[in-house]
């Protein structure tokens, strides 16, 4: 176990207040990192972050290795070093040691590994909440969450399938309302899944409600809707079977007709 003199007691601390910094103690886990795969989930600029870690060095809780990896310490080094993005080893990135003084920022994806051109984000009254509903309902993976002062979410993020979805909480003070305190939601999000009844059975039982039953679709889809607890929309679908456009075409105009008619 680690043994502290109460001098350092303060620093250890203040270190342990930030969300970050226990966030980046927890991916650490007694293991080792690199700079770039530790400051990966928080949405900040690395000198941002370099900052974080060298509270953490301060308060003896990390130190980093002669590979420049971050490592969890009970005696941290007083010394740091100043790194830059070196060769892969790997799926990793490994960090070469640079003269003190001297910064360089790693070449990093201008689109993050795994995320897409176009990513929900959902602002809704208890953010907490919604992603236990979406585990439940939608088999969801959390990603990660940063939590105010006050407990709430100013940051979240969850995966669907092979999507990223990102949540907040609502804050009037910063304009940010959910469906339900606007009194309606002009988005529906899409799912494609394998099985859409079934996917659609798990969500009503995790208390989402149906706004359209499922059906097969002249365009191919075994489709339907739902509404989640929060407000917000989905639309659930399965592709049965490829249809050209004429053909989708005609069997619009014949729905339309067949309802002209009612």
């Amino acid at each position: 176990m680690v043994k502290y003199q109460e001098t350092q007691l303060d620093a250890v601390f203040a270190a342990l207040a930030d969300s970050t910094r226990r966030e980046v103690l927890r991916s650490l886990s007694g293991g080792s990192l690199p700079v770039s795969e530790l400051a990966a989930p928080h949405e900040m600029s690395l000198p941002g972050f370099m900052k974080h870690l060298r509270v953490l060095e301060d308060a003896g809780l990390i130190a980093r290795n002669k590979e420049g990896r971050v490592v969890s310490s009970g005696a941290g080094s007083r010394s740091w070093w100043i790194c830059e993005a070196g060769p892969r080893t790997g799926s990793q990135r490994t960090w070469t040691s640079k003269s003190p003084g001297e910064t360089t920022m790693p070449k990093v994806k201008p689109i993050p590994e795994g995320m897409h051109s176009v990513t929900p984000h959902l602002v809704c009254a208890g953010a907490a909440d919604a992603i236990e509903f979406y585990k439940k309902a939608f088999g969801a993976i959390e990603m990660a969450r940063l939590p105010g002062p006050d407990g709430k979410l100013m940051h979240a993020m969850i995966r669907i399938g092979d999507s990223a979805v990102m949540l907040v909480d609502e804050n009037p003070e910063w304009g940010m309302l959910g469906p339900k305190a606007l009194k309606g939601s002009s988005v529906a999000i899409h799912l494609y899944v394998e099985d859409a009844d079934a996917f659609a059975a798990r969500a009503v039982k995790a208390g989402a409600k149906i706004t359209m039953p499922l059906d097969d679709m002249f365009w191919g889809d075994r489709y339907g809707k739902l509404e989640d607890p929060f407000g917000h929309h989905w639309s659930v679908g399965t592709h049965v079977r490829d249809v050209g456009m004429e053909e989708m075409q005609q069997a619009m105009k014949a729905m339309q007709k067949a309802r002209a008619t009612k």
